[in-house]
């Protein structure tokens, strides 16, 4: 996941997702809903990490938007 302003600063950290906790959870995203599982190790876009989500659950990452500022984000999607 990647989230940018208008001069291309990168505002989400670990979008990757490579940076964990002990529990195995990415750090610097929260969760809603059922437990949100371990990233699994392959294939991933980039880096050896993905995150996996249900439609009973969310990440999400909280940021702080500044008026009149133009945001980019990215995201890649597998579906199994």
């Amino acid at each position: 996941v990647s989230l940018t302003d208008g001069t291309g600063e990168e505002l989400a950290r670990n979008g990757s997702f490579e940076k964990l906790y002990r529990d195995g959870r990415p750090e610097r995203w929260g969760y809603e809903g059922t437990k949100m599982p371990r990233p699994k190790p392959v294939p991933a876009y980039d880096g050896k990490n993905c995150l996996g989500v249900s439609f009973k659950g969310a990440a999400f990452y909280e940021f702080r938007p500044r008026s009149n500022t133009w945001y980019t984000v990215r995201a890649f999607f597998r579906a199994e």
